[in-house]
């Protein structure tokens, strides 16, 4: 269990620190015959650093949780 909230904590991290997707899309504007005119919207998505805080927390929460003893 250890090994799986350390590995929760390194993916969380890295969601946080790389931070939100950033994509470029096309729109276009005005479009008479073959002439068109077009812009770039820049878009960022910020799915990552919330998938991370939480990908954080579970590994946090696994670390801290108490282990049940086996028997023997």
């Amino acid at each position: 269990m250890k090994t799986l909230g350390v590995a929760l904590l390194i993916l969380g991290l890295a969601g946080v620190v790389l931070g939100g997707i950033e994509f470029d899309r096309q729109r276009t504007i005005l479009q008479i015959g073959s002439m068109s005119s077009s812009v770039t919207e820049p878009l960022t998505s910020s799915l990552l650093p919330v998938a991370g805080m939480l990908l954080l927390g579970g590994g946090v929460l696994i670390l801290f949780m108490p282990q049940r003893k086996r028997r023997a």
